[in-house]
């Protein structure tokens, strides 16, 4: 019985987990504090300074979980494992040992959750393999153009741009 109450608690952590990193990674909500963030962090005009402050690492640190929802569902995972589960029949010294595996353990279902709904959303999950190619009969000034293959090669996009990638 109580493993069963453990299971259900560290999936509903992981549903949680994925819930909170979709809001703060690709919401409409949250993409206004995002511009501004990013603005804040890279001011336009102004290159990127050679000695950052911490203040400056730390802009740099937020933008780039904002950016990325792998990164954002550890923060996530750790705050839930830190506050969520643990036996009340462990010593003291086990529960650094027991956060971290429950973390992980969050984390990565919370990982396995976001693959289901996408499967669930769209039918199926796209992977690709992004390979960069340089065209031989440019010359070596031009850019070079991302390849995008999927499983069938006749459907491979081109894109100029990490931005014009969608998988």
């Amino acid at each position: 019985m109580i493993l069963i109450l453990y299971v259900l608690k560290i999936l509903g952590l992981a549903i949680a987990t994925e819930a909170l990193t979709e809001i703060g990674t690709s919401s409409d909500i949250i993409a206004p504090w995002q511009k501004r963030w990013r603005l804040w962090t890279y001011p336009p005009n102004i290159p990127p300074p050679e000695n950052p402050t911490i203040s400056q690492k730390f802009k740099i640190f937020v933008n780039s979980l904002w950016s990325c929802g792998y990164c954002f569902s550890v923060w996530v995972a750790g705050f839930f494992a830190f506050f969520g589960v643990y036996p009340s029949d462990i010593p003291a010294w086990m529960y650094v040992p027991w956060w971290i595996i429950n973390w992980m353990l969050i984390h990565r279902l919370s990982n396995f959750t976001h693959i289901l709904f996408e499967l669930v959303k769209r039918g199926r999950v796209r992977t690709y393999d992004v390979i960069l190619r340089i065209s031989e009969s440019e010359s070596d000034e031009s850019e070079s153009d991302l390849v995008i293959e999927g499983e069938d090669e006749s459907r491979a996009k081109y894109a100029n741009a990490p931005d014009d990638i969608q998988a």
